[in-house]
C-alpha cells in the first residue's frame, strides 16, 4: 500500500475518532438538550401548547359559515278529503348558518388566543425550570469532581505529614500532642474524602438520571473553574430590574387576568340579542300534497333572553370574583419576583467580594508555598512545613470552586427570575466559561 493511501486512512480515522470522541462529550448544552428529550412533563405542556393552538382554530371557526347536510327517511299515514294514505317518505336538504351579531364569538377568539400564550408561558416556565435544574446538576457533577481531587490530595499531605510526625515521634524530635493533632487532620482528611465521594456519586446519578444515559469522567469537559474571574462571569451592563418585565410567572399571570376580563365580557354580554342569518334548501318526496316538494327559506333571526332564572347575574358576579383573583395572583407574582431578584442581586455582590477575597488569599498562599519549598531544598524548612502550606492551599482551592459554584447558580437565578433563561443563554453561559477556562490556563 502506497504511503499516500496510509496517510489517507489515517486522516479518516483520526476525524473518525475525533468525532465520536466529540459526540461522546456532555457540554451543558448537549446535556440540556437530552433532558428536554427525556422529559415527560416537558412533552406534556408541549402537546398541551400544540393543543391550545388548536383551541384558537376552534374559536376562528366561529366566524366562517357552518354548512349541514340533512337527510330523514320514515312512514307517514295521513286522509284529507279521500281514504287513508300510508306512504314511506324521506327528505333532504342542505342549510348554512352565518353569525352575524354575537359578540361573545369575537371575544372568544381573543380570549382562546391568551389561553394559546398562557399554554406557552406554562411551556416555557417549565423548560427554564428543567433548564435551572440540569445547568445546577451539571456543575454541581464538575464541581464535586474537582473537589474529589483536592480531597485525595488533601489525604495524602495529611497521611504523609501523620507518618512524619510519627516517625519523629519515635526518634524523640516530636512529641504526643502535635503527632495526635496530626492524626486528627488525617483521619478528618479521610472523613471529607469520603464525604466527597458520596457528594460525587449523588451528583453523577442525578445527571444521569436527568439525561437517561450513563456518565464517565471522560465524558465531562475539563473546566478550571477555581481559574475563573468571577467579574468576567457576570453579566454586565443589564437592567435587572427592568428584566422583571420578562418574569415567566408574571406573565402567565397577566395572561391569565387577560383571560378573565374576556371572560367577564363574555358573560355580561349574555344580557344582550344575538342575530344569525340563516339558509335552508329542502326537498320532500311525498304524496302529501300539505308538504311542500322544494322549500327554500332565508331566515334573518334574532333572539333576545328575557329569563333565565338569575343564571346571567350569577354567572357575571362569579366572573367579577374570578378576575378580582386574577387581579390579586397577579400583584403575588410581582412582589414576589421583585423579591427573588433583590436577593440574588445581594447574593450576587456577596458572592463576588467572597471570591476575590479567596482568590487573594490562594495568591498568598501560592507565594507561600513557593517560599517554603524553597527553605525546604535549603533545608531551612522540613516536609510537616511543606505539607501545611500544600493543605491550606487545596482548602483555599476547594472553597474557590464552591463559591465559584454559588455565583454560577447565582447568574442562573437571575436569567430564570427574569425570564431569560433559554437554550441561547445556556449555550453563552457555555462559552464564556470555557472560554475563560481556557483563557487563563
Amino acid at each position: 500500500m502506497s504511503n499516500k493511501k496510509v496517510f489517507i486512512i489515517f486522516i479518516f480515522l483520526s476525524t473518525l475518532y475525533l468525532y465520536a470522541r466529540d459526540d461522546q462529550l456532555l457540554t451543558l448544552s448537549r446535556v440540556y438538550e437530552k433532558a428536554l428529550e427525556r422529559e415527560s412533563q416537558i412533552l406534556a405542556y408541549r402537546y398541551t401548547t400544540e393543543a391550545a393552538e388548536e383551541g384558537v382554530n376552534q374559536a376562528f371557526a366561529q366566524f366562517l359559515p357552518q354548512i349541514k347536510l340533512d337527510a330523514s327517511l320514515g312512514h307517514n299515514k295521513y286522509r284529507y278529503a279521500g281514504p287513508e294514505v300510508s306512504e314511506s317518505y324521506k327528505d333532504y336538504g342542505i342549510s348554512a348558518y352565518i353569525p352575524v351579531f354575537h359578540p361573545e364569538i369575537y371575544i372568544g377568539l381573543d380570549q382562546a388566543k391568551d389561553r394559546r400564550d398562557s399554554a406557552k408561558y406554562e411551556f416555557q416556565r417549565n423548560a427554564n425550570q428543567l433548564g435551572l435544574e440540569v445547568a445546577k446538576a451539571y456543575f454541581n457533577l464538575i464541581r464535586t469532581q474537582k473537589n474529589l481531587v483536592y480531597a485525595r490530595s488533601l489525604l495524602e499531605a495529611n497521611e504523609i505529614k501523620y507518618k512524619q510526625m510519627s516517625s519523629m515521634l519515635q526518634v524523640g524530635l516530636s512529641n504526643k500532642i502535635d503527632t495526635l493533632e496530626a492524626r486528627v487532620a488525617f483521619e478528618h482528611s479521610k472523613a471529607e474524602l469520603l464525604a466527597e465521594e458520596k457528594r460525587y456519586n449523588v451528583a453523577k446519578m442525578t445527571l444521569e438520571y436527568m439525561i437517561g444515559e450513563k456518565i464517565t469522567s471522560s465524558r465531562l469537559i475539563d473546566i478550571s473553574l477555581e481559574e475563573i474571574n468571577p467579574d468576567a462571569l457576570v453579566i454586565a451592563a443589564y437592567d435587572w430590574q427592568k428584566g422583571l418585565e420578562n418574569n415567566i410567572d408574571v406573565k402567565l399571570a397577566e395572561k391569565n387576568l387577560a383571560s378573565a376580563q374576556k371572560d367577564l365580557a363574555i358573560r355580561r354580554w349574555e344580557h344582550f340579542p344575538v342575530a344569525d342569518f340563516q339558509l335552508v334548501q329542502k326537498k320532500t318526496d311525498s304524496q302529501d300534497p300539505a308538504l311542500r316538494e322544494n322549500d327554500f327559506r332565508a331566515l334573518f333571526v334574532v333572539s333576545l333572553p328575557l329569563y333565565q332564572g338569575g343564571r346571567t347575574q350569577s354567572r357575571i358576579r362569579e366572573g367579577m370574583k374570578l378576575q378580582s383573583a386574577a387581579i390579586e395572583n397577579l400583584n403575588h407574582y410581582r412582589k414576589q419576583a421583585n423579591l427573588r431578584l433583590e436577593s440574588y442581586l445581594a447574593e450576587q455582590k456577596l458572592a463576588i467580594e467572597s471570591l476575590k477575597i479567596l482568590k487573594e488569599t490562594e495568591y498568598s498562599m501560592r507565594l507561600h508555598l513557593s517560599s517554603v519549598e524553597q527553605g525546604y531544598e535549603r533545608g531551612l524548612r522540613n516536609l510537616f512545613d511543606v505539607l501545611e502550606a500544600r493543605s491550606r492551599l487545596y482548602e483555599t482551592r476547594r472553597n474557590i470552586i464552591d463559591s465559584l459554584y454559588d455565583l454560577i447558580v447565582n447568574q442562573l437565578n437571575l436569567l430564570d427570575v427574569t425570564g431569560t433563561l433559554n437554550v441561547d443563554r445556556i449555550y453563552e453561559i457555555e462559552r464564556k466559561i470555557n472560554i475563560l477556562g481556557r483563557s487563563t490556563q
